[in-house]
């Protein structure tokens, strides 16, 4: 949060928060921070930048501000070192919901398609698919967490993948169960009649 969402700089555009998101915030212009700069900018200048609403770093202490309550500055108030702590909510939220997300995208994609597979295809295709479905649904959720964690330390990837494997089971069932009371109807047997390939009907007319 102590990082500029865009900020010109010497003519050229930069986007440090968004960067941030990805790997790591760029250091400021110089040899300063970017509040640094952005404070030692004379007023006549055509760089500038424009932070968030909470323009406060993670480790950014206010030594007056020690155990502060709420306040128009700082929302949730300040910790017993200063910090603003409604930064750091977001900050250990933002981990959370993105590796959450990414994972049930994950799981939700995979399950779908594998679950569409075994629902329209059946046959050894689905016992496959019914086999794998079972044994990623029985396998302990925290215990492969537990492996992932170390084999593969604090990456946020090996987690999504940990959680996108223990969830996907949920979405196959439900898409495979759907899929079954589905590829007998008039509107399937219509589009085969028709000539379209089962993938087109699973992707347009199934799912």
């Amino acid at each position: 949060n102590d990082v500029p969402l865009v900020a010109r700089v010497d003519g050229s555009w930069r986007f440090p928060a968004f960067r941030e998101l990805v790997t790591t915030a760029p250091p400021g212009p110089g040899d300063t921070s970017w509040k640094q700069w952005h404070a030692q900018l004379p007023a006549n200048s055509a760089d500038f930048a424009i932070f968030p609403l909470l323009p406060y770093g993670l480790e950014e202490v206010d030594a007056d501000r020690m155990r502060a309550g709420p306040s128009l500055r700082h929302l949730l108030g300040n910790d017993d070192t200063g910090r603003d702590v409604l930064v750091r909510l977001l900050r250990g939220a933002r981990t959370t919901l993105g590796v959450g997300l990414f994972g049930v995208l994950i799981a939700a994609i995979v399950g779908s398609l594998l679950g569409a597979l075994a629902g329209s295809r059946g046959g050894i295709v689905d016992q496959l698919v019914s086999r794998a479905i079972e044994a990623f649904a029985s396998f302990p959720t925290l215990l492969l967490l537990f492996g992932v964690s170390a084999c593969f330390g604090d990456s946020r990837l090996a987690v999504v993948a940990a959680f996108a494997a223990t969830m996907w089971p949920s979405f196959a069932r439900i898409v495979r169960g759907e899929v079954l009371s589905l590829r007998e109807r008039e509107f399937v047997l219509a589009a085969r009649a028709a000539g379209a390939s089962s993938a087109r009907i699973v992707l347009r007319h199934l799912l």
